[in-house]
């Protein structure tokens, strides 16, 4: 379980902590959005990659 983990590493000047997402992933860019699966047309997409999609999709 992650609240069994360390806190982090602690490096001389850095320290990194890893948490369990709150959001969905994209799909296509792989970014934990929040939005992602509130698009009607693109249920998998973030908004930005979803405009990016609408675009692409116009031109052709």
């Amino acid at each position: 379980p992650i609240d069994s983990a360390n806190n982090g590493e602690i490096f001389e000047k850095l320290s990194i902590k890893t948490s369990v997402a709150d959001s969905n992933k994209c799909d296509r860019c792989w970014n934990y959005r929040k939005e992602v699966g509130k698009i009607e047309k693109y249920p998998t997409l973030c908004n930005r990659c979803a405009e990016v999609i609408e675009e692409v999709e116009s031109q052709t």
